[in-house]
């Protein structure tokens, strides 16, 4: 028995494309999910929907009555199911998610086994976002040849972003990758932006002077399509230490690198704004964040580090002044 595997858990600050995809094109999701599973021989698919996304759930469950009589009508024995999460961040990470799923704590399991070989219930699973599962049906649809016509030679194709902050347009829009993060300001920003922030709270803080050389995409700087924009308004040591709260708190204390980390980059952070300790610690902290992304279990706490020091480099006087 194999299984297909939607991840619609969407908790990264700052994105909120899944929730209009599911909202208006729910099928292209089903669909993804039935083209996945006649790909690798499963017949059983989950969506695993964010647990503050509870509203949508009788319409979802209209709409796939109704895709079920489509997909059992030409044949195909396959047949799909929604499981709610319950607001932990960290069930975005894969095999939390399948913990969850399972009725378990929401704690990332030990690597390998692998989710190909185990996953959710002990059996080989396919597990994808919810954008990947709409974009591999639209490759079927209009072809390969028509997607790799767009992006990047590194970075095919396109993305939806997640566009918010010190904006003018606010909202979701689909783009094509490989674009600099210069170009995605001269469209998006307010003609103030001095940094952006590309990928959510996990992801990484572009400074205004390296806006021309940085590309959107895997050249660059990759995104899972959180992008936010602060002006000259904003304090980058208010947007870190949002950060840094947001992950202490939603750490789940399995491994002492993300649960301890976390806690000390936040009261590092305070301390040297309140004087308590000098700027030079600063860079003690950087340390402590890179030996978080080697050390830690999963992904939030090897991912900690990228907004913790793309500002703490490029923002620096913020911090401490």
């Amino acid at each position: 028995k194999k299984y297909i595997i939607c991840n619609a858990d969407e908790g990264e600050p700052g994105t909120f494309k899944d929730r209009e995809i599911l909202e208006r094109v729910s099928f292209k999701v089903h669909g993804g999910m039935a083209i996945a599973g006649k790909a690798i021989g499963a017949k059983m698919g989950i969506v695993y929907l964010r647990g503050e996304y509870r509203y949508m759930l009788p319409q979802l469950m209209i709409e796939l009555r109704d895709f079920h009589k489509m997909i059992h009508s030409i044949g195909y024995d396959f047949n799909i199911e929604y499981r709610m999460g319950s607001g932990a961040y960290i069930c975005g990470e894969e095999s939390a998610l399948f913990e969850s799923v399972e009725g378990g704590r929401g704690e990332p399991r030990n690597k390998p086994p692998y989710p190909t070989t185990s996953g959710v219930y002990g059996k080989p699973t396919s597990i994808n976002n919810v954008e990947t599962l709409v974009t591999s049906m639209m490759i079927i649809k209009h072809g390969p040849e028509s997607y790799s016509q767009l992006g990047t030679k590194d970075s095919r194709g396109s993305k939806v972003f997640s566009i918010s902050g010190d904006t003018p347009t606010p909202g979701i829009f689909e783009l094509e990758l490989g674009m600099s993060v210069q170009e995605f300001v001269n469209e998006f920003g307010d003609g103030d932006t001095k940094a952006v922030q590309v990928g959510g709270a996990s992801g990484f803080c572009v400074p205004r002077k390296r806006f021309e050389q940085t590309v959107i995409g895997f050249e660059g700087v990759p995104t899972g399509g959180s992008m936010k924009l602060f002006n000259s308004s904003r304090s980058m040591y208010n947007v870190l230490h949002n950060y840094l709260d947001f992950f202490t708190e939603e750490s789940c204390g399995q491994c002492t690198p993300c649960r301890v980390g976390c806690q000390q980059l936040l009261k590092g952070v305070e301390k040297v704004k309140k004087g308590e300790s000098k700027s030079t610690y600063l860079n003690e902290l950087v340390k402590l964040a890179e030996t978080m992304k080697i050390a830690s279990k999963c992904g939030l706490g090897q991912s900690v580090g990228n907004a913790f020091r793309t500002i703490v480099e490029n923002f620096r006087e913020e911090i401490i002044y």
